[in-house]
């Protein structure tokens, strides 16, 4: 169930709780949040030269499927009994921080009192979400809707929950110094003019469309906007594995593991960002916006619903 642990309760103040790295980059950028008194605990889905960045850490590895799944809660629930006994035997307060829709969320709740922390889109439309009845069971009210919860941070992307509103910090996240470290941008130029940053998804990955598709639907988007004159910048879903250099010799790819929010403040204003439907293109501030939607792509359709065109200048 841990595929790494190693930490001292006695080295940090603070619990962070995440399932991306862009939660990472939001946390970093609270005021008084640092990598060095904050204790990570996160799964193997978040790329570990990142979460190592952190000196005290924990990763889980990822839930399997089927009937193993229920040997991992079981796995979970003696680590949790520990962690807790951990924590309740030191001689501090820690602030928890994080996410409590994942399986290792019941962590948060240990000492009653959490801050919540922005995840995507989710935490915007989670009311619109049916979400599974075992889950429920397991973590209890989630995106904040705890009594436990004490904030929740928001950077505004969309209007806030009505549900969780009394609760809502805003807060736009900033680059700080300790960011650029832990996600090694340091050496990262910024990019001048106009041009095309293409913000992709893992539809191939998923097993929604095969990877030849995916590769069309953006070659023709581009072609389909007017786009072929400018600079193609690609920046891919950390999950995704395709190639993007073999099919567009001529762009530049971007490393997946970094948050596009974060990779964002390297460009022009001028550029235009594309993407079919990824949330992270409302959290920038780009002259022009494409999100083309999945109106007409049947298979993206049947798994997402109709999401319309909209182009925001």
């Amino acid at each position: 169930m841990i595929k790494y642990s190693n930490y001292c309760l006695e080295e940090v103040d603070k619990i962070l709780l995440v399932g991306n790295a862009y939660s990472i980059y939001y946390y970093l950028s609270l005021p008084g949040s640092t990598s060095k008194d904050t204790l990570l605990i996160c799964a193997e889905a978040i790329p570990f030269h990142i979460a190592k960045k952190f000196e005290n850490l924990i990763v889980f590895n990822e839930l399997n499927s089927g009937a193993k799944k229920i040997i991992d809660y079981v796995g979970f629930l003696y680590f949790f009994l520990q962690f807790k006994r951990e924590i309740e035997r030191a001689k501090k307060t820690f602030s928890f921080f994080g996410v409590d829709h994942l399986f290792y969320s019941p962590i948060l709740k240990i000492n009653k009192s959490y801050n919540l922390i922005e995840d995507g889109l989710i935490n915007y439309i989670f009311e619109k979400k049916n979400i599974p009845i075992i889950y429920k069971a397991i973590l209890g009210k989630q995106f904040g809707l705890s009594k436990w919860c004490s904030k929740v941070y928001l950077s505004g992307m969309m209007e806030s929950p009505k549900s969780v509103s009394k609760k809502v910090v805003i807060h736009t996240p900033i680059v700080t110094k300790e960011i650029l470290d832990v996600f090694d941008l340091k050496s990262l130029d910024t990019m001048e003019g106009n041009g095309l940053l293409l913000l992709t998804q893992p539809l191939s990955e998923d097993g929604i469309i095969d990877e030849d598709s995916k590769i069309n639907i953006y070659s023709d988007l581009i072609e389909q906007y007017d786009l072929s004159n400018l600079n193609l910048f690609i920046k891919p879903h950390p999950r995704e594995i395709t190639a993007y250099i073999d099919f567009f010799p001529d762009a530049t790819v971007l490393e997946s593991d970094i948050p596009f929010e974060l990779v964002s403040d390297f460009f022009s204003y001028d550029a235009t960002v594309m993407t079919l439907f990824s949330s992270s293109i409302y959290n920038t501030k780009f002259k022009r916006k494409i999100i083309a939607g999945t109106k007409g792509i049947s298979a993206i359709e049947r798994k997402f619903g109709v999401i319309e065109e909209s182009i925001i200048v």
